[in-house]
């Protein structure tokens, strides 16, 4: 901004809101609530011309995500609630492992690096949180790990898994 040479602002070179409006789309504008309407009739009235020759609205689309999505999270609660019924907990899980490992339950959850330590504790990770449903602060817990750590080696036994096709219940 430019100052008078009273020191104070001078006003005069600075525009006006008014100026701004002015224009050849200043007779008709939306309001907020207009622009909105129109937003989300274009997003979901108006569809593509996909879903308009297949009779499919995206709001029916979405709902059909959203079925999808519940039928999944229903199936993962009911295959998890099964589990605890037959007596899968932490521990049957480590047995399971120690098993496939040849190793003592014990190292399961015992610290260190060694790559057959890190294997087994990522399948128990993975099998925990994916098939039981524990959480990963359980986890955290549990194993004296960081809430990264227990992620990450969750990522990395549900690769051990499909890569040696490991079954939690045979």
């Amino acid at each position: 901004m430019a100052r008078s040479h009273s020191g104070g602002l001078d006003c005069g070179s600075v525009a006006s809101a008014k100026d701004d409006v002015s224009g050849p789309d200043s007779e008709h504008r939306p309001t907020d609530g207009q622009e909105r309407e129109e937003e989300l009739s274009a997003f979901y009235g108006r569809g593509s011309r996909v879903e308009e020759e297949a009779g499919v609205s995206g709001r029916w689309a979405d709902l059909d995500i959203v079925n999808l999505v519940l039928a999944q999270a229903e199936e993962q609660f009911t295959r998890q609630c099964s589990l605890r019924r037959r007596g899968y907990d932490l521990e049957k899980i480590a047995e399971r492992i120690a098993e496939i490992y040849g190793i003592n339950v014990g190292k399961v959850f015992a610290r260190g690096r060694q790559p057959q330590r890190v294997g087994a504790r990522s399948l128990f990770c993975f099998w925990a949180v994916r098939q039981l449903g524990n959480s990963l602060a359980s986890l955290v817990i549990c194993l004296g790990m960081s809430p990264a750590g227990v992620g990450y080696a969750v990522q990395r036994g549900e690769g051990i898994a499909h890569e040696n096709g490991y079954q939690l219940i045979l």
